[in-house]
């Protein structure tokens, strides 16, 4: 009795054989202790629905290689996915691994809740969930784990508040009540009837008064003063060479007694006599024109030789207008559009 005792003792008391340590279940979180995941946010601060860059980024072994699990940025859980990049892996700057990004777009749909004394209530500061990461290594997959990235969702409206806030330093107006006296209302009626008077008294003097008289265009000699003087201090801008094309026109119109400042230039060529004497002028005017519109409407400023060569053709058609003479009495006169 006492030897069957004994071996019973011995058979209780033995241990357990020694699990394999090299045996590795499915979804272990140990083997993957040399990889390292983290959730970068390139902006902590934004708005409701405003896109903001999530990057996943993870350091790993190059014999394994990382599957991004189902997405938890969900309409359901308040967020919205805009675009999901694809993994983009290259090796680690000190040689050892690889390390994979992939980059997301994600905005915000609300803040979140939190539960307080006084019960729920929205918050601004909000956790951004890590999506699911796997390592694969062969037959063997191994789960990582990942820190959850924070951002602040700010609103156009606080917490508590059901409108728009005002601009700073905006005053409310004040509630209930605030009739004003019958003295107050007639005294505030009294100066706006004054203010409406003084304004129509105004409106009646500047009408019946003297009126601004405009002072008259200054003459060839003195246009031409100027534009010398202009060209003298450099100036190139196309204000000038408008000055120029104007001043031709104007020269020729005084000598023709014909202002037409209303024309185009072409339709001002076309509509200039045709008899020999006024061939060349016409010939000149109609060059200096050409050449002057490539200067205005070119959308360039124009050099300083160019408004130079412009003025000279615009002097040469004033000396032209001044040593014009009629053709003799007689001579036929071609009109454009005429039979």
């Amino acid at each position: 009795m006492i030897a069957v005792g004994l071996l019973c003792a011995v058979m209780f008391c033995a241990p357990a054989p020694a699990a394999d340590a090299g045996a590795l279940p499915q979804g272990s979180l140990a083997p993957a202790a040399d990889a390292r995941a983290v959730l970068v946010v390139e902006r902590p601060q934004v708005e409701l629905g405003e896109p903001f860059e999530l990057r996943v980024e993870v350091e790993h072994d190059a014999g394994t290689t990382l599957r991004l699990g189902e997405l938890p940025w969900t309409l359901e859980e308040g967020w919205l996915l805009f675009d999901a990049g694809d993994p983009l892996t290259l090796d680690r700057s000190d040689g050892r691994g690889l390390v994979t990004t992939t980059r997301f777009r994600v905005a915000a749909t609300e803040q979140a809740q939190v539960e307080t004394e006084d019960g729920w209530t929205w918050s601004a500061t909000r956790e951004v969930p890590p999506p699911p990461l796997t390592l694969v290594s062969g037959e063997e997959t191994f789960e990582l784990t990942c820190e959850p990235a924070s951002i602040v969702a700010t609103s156009l409206l606080a917490v508590g508040e059901d409108l728009p806030r005002g601009f700073p330093g905006w005053t409310d107006p004040p509630q209930g009540p605030t009739a004003l006296a019958q003295w107050e209302r007639a005294g505030a009626v009294a100066v706006v009837c004054a203010g409406v008077l003084l304004w129509a008294w105004l409106v009646l003097l500047r009408r019946t008064g003297p009126r601004e008289q405009t002072p008259p265009k200054p003459g060839l000699s003195e246009r031409r003063r100027r534009i010398d003087a202009a060209l003298r201090s450099g100036a190139t801008e196309p204000e000038l060479v408008f000055e120029l094309t104007d001043l031709a026109r104007s020269a020729v119109d005084e000598l023709l007694g014909e202002p037409r400042p209303g024309l185009t230039d072409s339709e001002w060529i076309a509509a200039l006599p045709r008899d020999p004497s006024m061939a060349s002028l016409r010939e000149r005017a109609a060059e200096f024109l050409a050449r002057s519109a490539r200067a205005k409407y070119s959308g360039h400023q124009p050099t300083g030789w160019a408004v130079e060569e412009l003025a000279t053709e615009c002097l040469g058609i004033l000396d032209a207008v001044a040593n014009h003479r009629p053709a003799p009495a007689g001579d036929p006169v071609e009109v454009e559009g005429a039979a």
